[in-house]
Order: C-alpha cells, then structure tokens, then sequence
C-alpha cells in the first residue's frame, strides 16, 4: 500500500497570518520560520516559531508549523502537544487534524488517530485526499472493510484518483474478489500507463484468474519501467510455466536469481522447468544448490533422488533416501526405493535387507514382495521364491504375473505339477507374454502329457507368428518338437 506523507500547507498559512502592511517583528519571525521549515530545517524552524509564539500566542499557524516540525524530527509527543494547542486556537481547520492523526499512529493510538482522521473529514467532506489517507491509515491498522469504504468514498468524489483505484484494487485482491479488482487497477493504469505497481498488481491478478498471457503483458510492462525489481521476474516467469513456455520461464527465473541469489526456493521452480524439458542434469544443479540452504526439506531429497534414479546414479539416489529415512523411519515406499537401488548396482544383500523391512513395515506391499522373489529367483532359492509368490497371490489372486514367476521357481524346484498349474492360471488371467505356453507345454511334455504339450507349443507358434518377427530359429525348432511328439503320440497309438 502506497505510504502518504503529511500533508504539509506551510505556504498559504504563511499568507494568511498577520497580513498587516505595516512592520510586524512576528511576521518576520513567523516567515523566516517558514522558510527554514520548507528547507527542512526544522530545528532551526521551531526556535522561529517559539518566538513569534513568544510575541503573539493567538494565532494556529506557528503551532501547527511547530507539531509538524516536531513531527518530521521524530518528536511525536512535542508534535502531538503543539497540534492540540493549534485545534484549540482554530478547530476549523482539517490539516491540523490530519496532522494530529498522522502523530497518534506513530505513538500507537489508533483509536486516536481514527477519531482525528474523522474530524479532519468533517470539516472538510469533500477533499478526496483525507478519505484517501485514512483510507490507508485503515490498511495499516489492519481494519480492510474500512479502508474499502474510504477508497470507494474517495473514487466517487474523485473518480480519476489514480492511487485511490490502485489501493482499491489491492482491496480486493486480497479479499479474492478478483473481477472487481482487476476493473479498478485497469482504471489505475488508465489515468497513469507507467503505474509500475498497478501493471503488477493487475499481472497478478490476471494470473490468479488464469488469464496467463495477459499476466505476462502486465509484467513485461512492469519490467520496462523497473526491470530491478525481482518479484516481477518471478511473477512473469511462474505465468510462462503455466502456458508450457518452459525456456521463457527458465529465463526469468534465473534473472530473479540473479538478483536475489539467497533465495533458494525460486531454484525449486526452475528445477521443475528443467525437468519438465527433460533437462535433468540442470534440474539436479537445481535441487543441489537448493538442499545446501534447506537442508531438511525431505520432499526435494525425495525429488532428486527421483532424477538420480532416472539417470542411473543409484549411489546418488541411496544417499538421499538414506537421508529421508533418518526421519521417516516407517515409509515403507523409501525402503522399496532404496531396494531398487541397491538391487540395481548389484548389492543384493542390502537389496533385500530394504524389501524385508518394507514388507516389514506394510505386509500388503505386493511390489517389495515379488521384488524380493525375484532375486531370491535369481540366488536360486526357490522356496523362498515360492513363499513370497504365496503371499502376493494371497493378497491378489488374479495377479498373472505372480503365477507365472512362482511358476518358473516351481519349475527349477522339480515341481513340475505345480509349476503346470501356475503357467495355468498365468494364462487364465491373461499373463502378458506367451511364453506361459511354452513353459506349460515343457511341463506337459515332462509330465508324459504330449497331447497337451502339442496344443500349447501349436498355441505359442501361432501368436508368435502374428505377433514377432525375432522368433524364427525358435519357432523352427519347436515346430520339430511338435513333429517328435506327434511321432511319439502316434507311436503310442499303434501300440495301443
């Protein structure tokens, strides 16, 4: 809110006092008072001043003239008294009430200055200026329904009050109210195009009403009258990444760090730009530079890790999930993270370890469970394959995928009966890959079944004949297999 200095009117009451032609010392004194006051000396100005008080005491002026000297010098509770001795020697006169209200809110009487403002106004109605300062005495005091009123009071005495529109607007802004906010600040920018703070406020406000490349107009305006002020930098750039202009956004992110390189958290903004670009090393300066400063945000360690894993630096990524498990020991999603990592760089040991303590932490954890089998599968310990396989298809028994793993562990465990059953149920639930054929004819052939091992080989050839063309020697080769065991079952006929 724009901040209104008192209202000084040395000037005419210099004019109006003691107008007598004929020599007058107070007079003289009284003027070379006033000129010293308009030099800003006021020191000096106040010894003039007591002096013509000293000569003639009936007069307001050289009282008023002392408070606000007094005033300017910081001297609220002298000012506050001088004033009061000018309202009594003329209570007509607003000035020496606006004085008066601008001295109790620095001494924090508020309810003082309200009742000075208030007086101010009514001896003077129609001055659009006084309404306009109590307006934003009002703001400041935190008392906003009142300062709206007085904004409005001092537009429909004054409708071409630039500030008065502005401070309106800035009203309604922060009552989100942001149709009628807009429509004043666009009168503000109406009476004053270069209003800097306008064009900005109304970028905000086009931006809060979606209305992006009309916020970035408003900014580049702003930016051309000041281009040192950071916030509109940020302001245009957060409106660029919302229309997907990531470069453009990229570009004022990184003149407001410029400006302000302390503040960390605008790097989180232009690590999302990165990444939304698919520039992940740059995101990651971002995130790097950012957790130097904020080293507790858990959320961004997360974040890079993300990036970490995306590039295939699993070390990196250990040590940030690392980091976010010191303080979120019962996330069991981190530790299933940190097990894809370590699984990754080929630390079983410690791969499984995370997936145990997952699974630990959330028994339903259906990916840390057919993880962990996995590589068990792959240490060839098929039965602890097989138990982790039982519990993921205890908690989802129409999970193909499941079968057809434990089906394999069954498999090397020489349980061909089970491992049929297993590729079974894979294929009734519509296991993704056809190799759920292959493996269940393997066991029908072992299982002495040939007939069924025919129909199942017959069904791999067939879908992989529509759906591959990297299967040809294989495909050559089980069509021979389905040749031996026709040979075989025909063989078996005769003898029957």
């Amino acid at each position: 809110m724009i901040r209104i200095p008192i209202i000084l009117m040395a000037a005419l009451i210099m004019c109006s006092f003691m107008q007598q032609e004929q020599p007058n010392p107070a007079k003289e004194m009284f003027e070379k008072g006033t000129e010293l006051f308009n030099q800003k000396k006021y020191n000096e100005s106040i010894e003039f001043f007591d002096k013509v008080i000293n000569l003639d005491s009936t007069k307001f002026q050289p009282y008023y003239l002392k408070g606000v000297a007094f005033y300017e010098t910081g001297k609220y509770k002298e000012a506050l008294k001088s004033l009061d001795i000018a309202a009594v020697k003329n209570p007509n006169i607003s000035v020496i009430f606006e004085a008066k209200a601008k001295t109790l809110i620095k001494m924090g009487d508020i309810l003082g200055a309200d009742i000075a403002y208030t007086k101010a106004i009514s001896l003077e109605p129609t001055n659009a200026n006084l309404y306009y300062n109590r307006g934003v005495f009002y703001v400041e005091s935190k008392m906003k329904d009142k300062a709206l009123a007085d904004f409005n009071k001092t537009l429909e005495i004054n409708v071409q009050h630039k500030e008065a529109n502005y401070a309106k607007a800035t009203m309604l802004y922060d009552k989100v109210e942001f149709a009628s906010a807009l429509e004043a600040v666009k009168n503000a920018i109406k009476l004053e195009p270069k209003f800097y703070n306008a064009l900005a406020l109304s970028g905000a406000i086009n931006y809060n009403l979606k209305n992006y490349q009309a916020a970035i107009d408003d900014f580049t305006k702003a930016i051309d009258i000041n281009s040192k002020n950071e916030m509109t930098f940020l302001s245009r750039g957060n409106s660029y990444y919302q229309l997907k202009q990531y470069d453009k956004a990229i570009a004022d992110y990184t003149t407001y760090l410029q400006i302000k390189p302390a503040d960390a958290k605008v790097r989180l903004s232009r690590a999302n730009a990165w990444i939304a670009l698919n520039k992940l090393p740059q995101a990651l300066e971002d995130y790097d530079a950012y957790l130097k400063v904020e080293k507790s945000d858990m959320n961004v360690y997360l974040n890079r890790a993300t990036i970490n894993v995306t590039l295939k630096k699993y070390a990196d990524a250990v040590k940030d999930y690392s980091t976010v498990l010191e303080t979120e020991k019962l996330n069991n999603d981190i530790y299933t993270n940190r097990g894809i990592c370590y699984q990754n760089l080929g630390d079983t040991a410690n791969a499984i370890a995370d997936y145990s303590k997952s699974i630990q932490l959330n028994k339903s954890d259906t990916f840390a469970l057919a993880n962990r089998a996995n590589l068990y599968h792959r240490m060839k310990e098929y039965q602890k394959a097989v138990d982790d396989f039982d519990k993921i298809i205890g908690l989802k028994n129409n999970y193909a995928d499941a079968y057809f793993e434990r089906g394999i562990a069954y498999f090397y465990l020489k349980n061909y009966e089970k491992a049929n059953e297993d590729f079974t149920s894979a294929i009734k639930y519509k296991f993704s890959k056809i190799e759920a054929y292959k493996n269940r004819a393997i066991t029908f052939e072992i299982l002495k079944n040939n007939k069924a091992a025919i129909a199942d080989y017959k069904k791999y050839v067939e879908i992989a004949q529509k759906t591959t063309t990297d299967k040809e020697d294989e495909l050559i080769n089980i069509n021979k297999k389905i040749k031996q065991l026709e040979d075989i079952v025909a063989e078996e006929s005769k003898k029957k």
